[in-house]
């Protein structure tokens, strides 16, 4: 009986572990490039090009910046 009991407890657990676990994110953001004008995309991109100049020794941030401005460039083309 209690080896019937635990077996029901836990199926009861894992049918309701969909309803405690949600992954959804409701706060998705997508790029907001296609929305704005094209000045604020320019600005944008005269941003990103100094800030990777100014951290050129940096690696990571030079090469944020730089994809940063690539990524404006693509949608702007479009």
């Amino acid at each position: 009986m209690r080896n019937f009991k635990l077996k029901f407890l836990y199926g009861y657990f894992l049918a309701l572990l969909p309803f405690l676990c949600n992954a959804a994110n409701n706060n998705i953001t997508s790029p907001e490039a296609p929305r704005r004008t094209f000045i604020q995309n320019y600005k944008d991109m005269v941003l990103g090009n100094c800030l990777a100049k100014a951290y050129l020794n940096g690696e990571i941030a030079s090469m944020d910046s730089g994809s940063s401005v690539s990524g404006l460039e693509e949608w702007d083309i479009l």
